[in-house]
């Protein structure tokens, strides 16, 4: 998911072309992530917190991440 590249990209202080060499994706793809999540940047937050309301009801234990 676009997401998760870009959130790995965060998390890991990488540049769009770190995350391209680290995820073996064309800088150009890498670039089209980074620009649609941080266009998206609420929409994708959103869906994180429904993903963690999901698993919570399912008794599963993650920890969340800003």
């Amino acid at each position: 998911m676009a997401s998760a590249v870009w959130l790995d990209a965060l998390t890991n202080g990488m540049s769009s072309r770190e995350a391209a060499e680290n995820w073996d994706l064309p800088q150009e793809a890498c670039e089209e992530i980074f620009a649609y999540c941080e266009a998206n940047k609420a929409l994708i937050e959103a869906e994180a917190r429904e993903e963690l309301q999901r698993l919570n009801r399912e008794n599963l234990e993650v920890e969340a991440r800003a």
